[in-house]
């Protein structure tokens, strides 16, 4: 009897995780296929320092980006200063191991300029699904010296 109990429990584990892993693909293209699109930036915030010493808030329409399959056009400006271009983007998403629990880190990397790492709506569950809103973050490497850290929120 205990060993049809464990055949069965393992059967049940294995099907689970199969319909997880497939859940998992379908996601990750539903989060990449929710950044193609006209997107507004409607905050930029500019985090200074080491644990941020000092945050500076910008709200309005304060740019745009453009993403199609191949290429992203954007241009917005940030502390008076104009950042415009149109280049290629990569979508990456990456599901580092955490225990039983995995969630996926998304990042979108425009070439040559910036890496942001990708928060879609609230970040909740599925929010990455026909996302309206996201939030770009382009953490510093260097946060000791006085670099900056940049979150930007769009809204299609």
């Amino acid at each position: 009897m205990n060993l049809k109990s464990n055949v069965f429990k393992f059967f049940i584990f294995t099907i689970l995780l199969a319909f997880l892993s497939s859940c998992d693909k379908e996601d990750i293209q539903a989060a990449e296929d929710s950044v193609i699109g006209s997107w507004n930036v409607t905050q930029i915030k500019s985090h200074y320092g080491y644990k941020s010493l000092g945050t500076i808030t910008d709200e309005g329409i304060l740019g745009t980006f453009k993403f199609t399959e191949n290429s992203v056009e954007y241009s917005f400006t940030r502390n008076d200063t104009l950042y415009s271009d149109t280049t290629t983007w990569n979508f990456n998403a990456e599901e580092p191991s955490r225990g039983f629990l995995q969630s996926t880190i998304y990042t979108i990397d425009i070439k040559d300029r910036f890496v942001f790492d990708v928060t879609y709506e609230n970040g909740t569950i599925n929010s990455e699904k026909n996302a309206q809103e996201m939030t770009l973050l382009r953490e510093s490497e260097d946060c000791m010296n006085g670099e900056i850290s940049i979150e930007l929120r769009l809204e299609k």
